[in-house]
């Protein structure tokens, strides 16, 4: 996510993160039902602070629009949080 815009996942399923057993992806699809993902990160003075992640549980990308990417949209795997990562004051 360093330097992404935004990363926008259209079929989480088609990942090689689901197909390959990750828990933590796989329970976001079986149990959260999660298909469709866009993930934005959350950025003060250059430096990202964390993410902000949105899904859907129907196969159906956002638009440009939605996005405001116009073209700049990333399809990249989505990284799990770090262990013990917490929130922190911004």
């Amino acid at each position: 996510m360093i330097g992404a815009d935004f990363v926008h996942t259209a079929d989480l399923k088609e990942e090689e993160a689901y197909r390959s057993g990750d828990p933590y992806r796989v329970a976001l699809v079986e149990i959260g039902g999660a298909r469709t993902m866009l993930v934005v990160p959350l950025r003060k003075d250059g430096a990202l602070l964390g993410q902000i992640a949105i899904y859907r549980q129907e196969v159906r990308p956002y638009s440009e629009k939605q996005t405001g990417a116009h073209g700049n949209e990333r399809d990249a795997p989505i990284p799990d949080p770090p262990t013990g990562a917490r929130n922190e004051e911004v």
